[in-house]
């Protein structure tokens, strides 16, 4: 699996976009992600990651920490957002901005291919770090990025940051939403659609109050990122993984679909020397009202895929299980001779976080 450059656009340029990344996070401006994208990227011919330098690695475990408490879901971002678009009360570039950050990552509908999920991952902020190294260094690297859901919101954020300290001091903290905070994104953990927010905000706020609550929405979104981009970093020994979010159209709204897609090299499943075919895993699960949380887990190797479908909903889950037997005809049609489909009730078990990795200090 290879990643292609995403299209350069004029506006954001790779030196911009390291100032900018020092200066509105709180964390290294060169994240775990381009570790991952180094290791994917040549064509799953993954080896064994360096061990991180000792004061990188306490750098990291810093960031991490400040990313976890102030991390929140990107659906009450994009509910504010469309919101705020509207708001008369706030300047034409900062409602021009939030256009660009609403478009910057396409909605997967039931109508996407594998291409639009390929899309998404590109634009899911996990590479964005990567990319800008790679320019630095002098490699064929976009100068700007605009399908980067990342780099729009660091853009965003500086942009509303200038706005706000227009009165003086910059506007006090956020209160986040605890109650409905999903959990930070973790290598292996087990995976959580997000549906859709109600806003927060409304279009007739005056001016600071809508700065203040974008900005904590968009710092929370972007802390989360970061943090998926933790969870995407290999460790000694491990394949790389991709753990990234997707907005997701739904009947109520946007939601969001969480993925990860991982080489699973376990033995017994084709995934040894001999230059076999690498076997690729890919784990996703969104919640879409009526049906409620839904997910997937597909292993493909060669011609074999086998999927598992879980559904909590019985009644979603009945509905299903009727058609299962027309999906694996599809499948074997479009070129999965063993193609196998199974449902269950609730996802395949994880197993628990290793202690010290995150602390969730908000509830």
């Amino acid at each position: 699996m290879s990643v292609d450059p995403i299209n350069p656009v004029l506006g954001l340029s790779a030196a911009s976009l390291v100032a900018l990344s020092r200066t509105v996070l709180p964390v290294s401006p060169v994240s775990p992600g381009a570790e991952a994208l180094q290791s994917l990227e040549a064509q799953a011919a993954l080896s064994t990651p360096t061990p991180p330098d000792p004061a990188i690695a306490a750098t990291l475990s810093s960031a991490v920490a400040k990313a976890a408490v102030g991390q929140d879901g990107l659906a009450p971002l994009y509910a504010d957002l469309e919101r705020a678009a509207q708001a008369p009360s706030l300047p034409p570039d900062v409602r021009a901005k939030i256009a660009e950050v609403l478009q910057a990552q396409p909605q997967l509908t039931p109508a996407s291919t594998g291409a639009d999920v390929k899309v998404a991952t590109q634009g899911s902020g996990l590479f964005l770090e990567a990319t800008l190294l790679a320019a630095l260094q002098g490699a064929a690297a976009p100068e700007s990025l605009s399908g980067d859901v990342k780099a729009q919101l660091l853009q965003l954020v500086a942009l509303l940051s200038l706005y706000a300290s227009d009165g003086g001091a910059a506007p006090a903290p956020t209160e986040r939403r605890p109650g409905s905070r999903p959990p930070p994104p973790v290598r292996g953990g087990t995976l959580r659609g997000e549906r859709p927010s109600p806003p927060s905000i409304e279009t007739k706020s005056d001016k600071a109050t809508l700065l203040e609550r974008l900005l904590g929405d968009s710092r929370a979104a972007l802390s989360r990122i970061s943090l998926s981009q933790f969870a995407s970093t290999p460790r000694p020994g491990e394949t790389a993984t991709w753990r990234f979010e997707a907005p997701v159209a739904t009947p109520t709204g946007q939601g969001f679909a969480e993925f990860e897609i991982h080489r699973d090299g376990k033995d017994g499943e084709g995934g040894g020397g001999g230059g076999a075919a690498p076997n690729w895993r890919v784990r996703f699960a969104l919640d879409i009202a009526p049906t409620g949380p839904l997910g997937a887990e597909i292993a493909v190797h060669a011609d074999s895929l086998r999927a598992t479908l879980w559904v909590t909903d019985d009644a979603a889950r009945a509905a299903i299980a009727t058609h299962l037997g027309a999906l694996e005809t599809t499948l074997r049609a479009e070129g999965w001779p063993n193609a196998t489909v199974r449902i269950a009730a609730a996802p395949p078990s994880t197993p628990p976080t290793p202690s010290g990795v995150l602390v969730d200090r908000t509830a």
